[in-house]
């Protein structure tokens, strides 16, 4: 029998999951031939099925998606707020641009902080993970010869430009993503330690 704990993270994970996905096409309805080069929709739509996948899951199975998935769903949207907020004047924050460029990144990580816990896990083992799906992406807007970004226009910046962007990028996500991690740590073992069903429920 699933734990109350379990069962409001489930929920709350498909909520989350649907609402990604809904401003994902929101926002996009009108430019979706544009959609797969942004890196605004691919964040929140892979995070939003990702979600929506894990809670039905969670549902119907009694252990939940590796927790690492979670992480770097997490870390994922926070290299979009990110980018975001480092583009600040030339990004879009109106509407479901609200949403997906701060409202979405900052509910992710707030469920992952909160319903993930990675008191047993090892920093050194999880942190490689966090770079490997937006590095994914970068080399697919490359090999697809699309520049929605002048920061990532090879014609435009240059080959080395954009190889260093890329490089300093990741290091900064992993930087974060390691800060990220270590609060995480922290908040499961003081500041939720209070709540019984957060340290006796089984770990799914």
């Amino acid at each position: 029998m699933k734990s109350r704990f379990d069962l409001i993270k489930h929920l709350i994970s498909v909520g989350l999951g649907i609402m990604l996905i809904y401003t994902s096409f929101w926002g996009y309805h009108d430019i979706l031939y544009k959609a797969p080069f942004e890196l605004t929709f691919y964040g929140n739509m892979i995070v939003g099925v990702f979600l929506l996948v894990a809670g039905v899951y969670g549902f119907f199975r009694k252990k939940s998606l590796p927790d690492f998935m979670y992480f770097d769903a997490a870390m994922l949207l926070l290299l979009v707020m990110m980018v975001c907020l480092a583009f600040a004047s030339t990004m879009n924050f109106s509407g479901a641009f609200r949403f997906m460029h701060l409202i979405n990144p900052l509910s992710v990580i707030i469920y992952w902080l909160v319903f993930v816990s990675h008191t047993t896990d090892k920093l050194r083992k999880i942190i490689w993970t966090a770079p490997v799906v937006p590095l994914i992406f970068l080399v697919f807007l490359l090999l697809s010869g699309k520049h929605p970004y002048t920061f990532l226009d090879v014609n435009q910046k240059g080959l080395a430009y954009v190889i260093c962007f890329i490089v300093i990028t990741a290091v900064a996500l992993m930087a974060l993503s390691a800060i990220a991690f270590l609060l995480n740590k922290l908040v499961h073992k003081t500041l939720l330690k209070k709540f019984d069903y957060c340290d006796t429920a089984p770990k799914t």
